[in-house]
């Protein structure tokens, strides 16, 4: 048996007030690494292109496994069918992942508390933005504005039901 596999086998789940080997120092980067090969990997399944979005994974506390790690998503660039993918089927996506991780090692030494999308400034002022809107339009049905409106504004804009 490896030593990795006695590690594990030996893993328990800390007591309160224990300190966690990240405590002492133990870098927890390889974790991280191995969070960001999982999700690098199914956004190349997706067809999601490195120049689309940027990928970040970060620790951001504790589970009761070990140590707790957010992945996050910028759109860094607008690329039509990568954006949509990735802000209409970000459930999916997350789902996946999490599907992926039942069966992963990294289940047992660490939590996963989901993937958050933003995007950047570069990409709000991209010109893919106003396609945005309009898809968003088409979708909803409601004109999007980006500058705030007063409400007698929007209402007469869309109508006393919300609707143009």
């Amino acid at each position: 048996m490896g030593f990795l596999s006695r590690w594990l086998a030996h893993r328990r789940a800390p007591q309160f007030g224990e300190t966690l080997p990240e405590e002492f120092g133990h870098d927890t980067s390889g974790i991280a690494d191995a969070y960001r090969d999982l999700l690098a990997h199914e956004l190349q399944r997706w067809g999601i292109p490195e120049r689309a979005a940027a990928l970040d994974i970060r620790h951001v506390g504790h589970s009761a496994t070990g140590g707790a790690f957010v992945a996050i998503l910028r759109l860094v660039e607008w690329d039509r069918d990568a954006s949509l993918r990735l802000m209409l089927g970000l459930p999916f996506l997350e789902k996946r992942l999490r599907d992926a991780l039942q069966s992963h090692w990294l289940a047992e030494v660490s939590g996963f508390t989901g993937v958050w999308l933003h995007a950047s400034e570069k990409m709000l002022a991209a010109p893919g933005i106003g396609e945005l809107r309009e898809l968003l339009a088409g979708l909803t049905g409601a004109r999007v504005q980006v500058q705030v409106q007063d409400n007698a504004a929007a209402t007469m804009q869309r109508g006393p039901e919300g609707k143009r």
